[in-house]
């Protein structure tokens, strides 16, 4: 037999070229063969085990998007359905029983007649009752319901537009209270205290303080003579705003007969103008006291301490002593206020001042108390050594 002397016809680099001279020889050679066509076949199907390892990937990746593609569709479509449903159960829920609208206006152009004031009233009550503002913002809107209004009584006039205001302040429409008063004078309705009291309270009510001050200039310029309640809750209502300049003049520029705000609404501004602790807020305090003066309001002890702790605080020692005198005079000062005015005395360098002031109130039949004569204890002059004497004559009394 002839041997084979090569493996393939196509020598490549790794090919090997095998001779055999005897049978020994070509036994040997062929289990070479065997050997190196063996690892040639492993080699293959390694290769090709390993292409199909990443073909098997490659589908596995593709099979895991489609399968994340499918679930956020399947999810989907399952979030609609249920949105769906609780749409429509909430469509066919039944609804709240509410009382059918009395007869008269059901809209603002009844069909088939003219509104009377008494179909108005009816609507306007409805609109109330049933807490349809809008309804009643569109009665106020309507020509003819207008017309019917010329026709209404008095007292019908003061319902129907009380009304309205409130609807207008209840949807935050503060610019229909204008229109409203702007109505009432071309229809020759004669406002009252009461409809401007009470509008400045609505829109007060709803944190719109500039569209009440508006009110009650308005109210002025009509020539109506605001009442104590309506001057102090314009006060009020200014000073929560935190306009204490805007309060100041309401003060200066109202008139001793047309502005009479209550003591009440001078101690609201009084505390808020020393809660600021500035020589211009003390000041303002201090003609606050004197502008009670001037208007014959009757003060008391808390109205003359608030005023002494602010202008001492500020410093102003010498209007705080005209004040404590005034005070003294109309009876109305205490010693907590006089040790105020001491304590600033003192702590300015004025001792000798604050200790004859002390001999003076006593002299007028005020007790001075242990903190009274503590103030003096922080100098060390003379005056100091009297007040401590004092002290301890006093603590031994009990």
């Amino acid at each position: 037999s002839v041997c084979v002397r090569h493996i393939s016809d196509v020598p490549r680099p790794s090919t090997r070229v095998f001779h055999c001279t005897s049978p020994r020889d070509c036994r040997s050679t062929w289990s070479a063969r065997y050997r190196f066509l063996s690892s040639e076949i492993d080699h293959l199907f390694i290769s090709q085990t390993t292409a199909m390892m990443h073909l098997v990937h490659e589908i596995m990746f593709w099979t895991e998007d489609m399968m994340l593609e499918l679930v956020l569709v399947l999810l989907a479509v399952v979030g609609w359905a249920v949105l769906r449903g609780s749409t429509q159960s909430v469509t066919k829920r039944p609804q709240i029983a509410v009382s059918p609208p009395s007869p008269g206006l059901t809209s603002t152009k009844p069909a088939g007649e003219k509104p009377t004031p008494e179909t108005v009233i009816v609507a306007i009550r409805d609109a109330m009752r049933t807490r349809q503002f809008g309804r009643g913002l569109d009665l106020f809107r309507d020509i003819e319901v207008a017309k019917a209004v010329q026709q209404m009584s008095r007292d019908q006039q003061d319902e129907y537009f009380m009304a309205v205001t409130t609807c207008a302040v209840r949807v935050n429409r503060c610019k229909v209270v204008k229109a409203v008063i702007r109505e009432m004078r071309t229809l020759g309705v004669a406002n009252t205290p009461a409809f401007f009291q009470s509008s400045m309270r609505l829109l007060a009510k709803k944190g719109f303080y500039n569209e009440a001050l508006e009110v009650y200039q308005d109210m002025l310029r009509e020539g109506i003579v605001p009442t104590e309640d309506a001057c102090s809750c314009m006060v009020a209502f200014v000073v929560d705003s935190g306009n204490l300049d805007q309060a100041m003049e309401l003060f200066r520029s109202g008139p001793v007969g047309q502005f009479q705000p209550s003591i009440r609404a001078y101690m609201k501004l009084m505390r808020a103008l020393s809660a600021e602790k500035s020589i211009k807020s003390a000041l303002n305090c201090e003609e606050l006291y004197w502008d009670m003066r001037r208007r014959q309001i009757c003060a008391d002890n808390i109205v003359a301490n608030v005023v002494l702790g602010a202008l001492v605080d500020a410093g102003e020692l010498e209007n705080a002593i005209k004040v404590m005198s005034s005070a003294h005079s109309d009876g109305i000062l205490d010693i907590v206020g006089c040790n105020s005015v001491f304590r600033g005395l003192v702590r300015g360098g004025q001792a000798q001042r604050a200790w004859e002031l002390l001999l003076e109130m006593e002299a007028g039949g005020l007790e001075p108390t242990k903190s009274t004569f503590i103030c003096f204890l922080h100098d060390g002059s003379e005056v100091g050594e009297q007040a401590f004497a004092r002290l301890g004559l006093l603590q031994k009394r009990g």
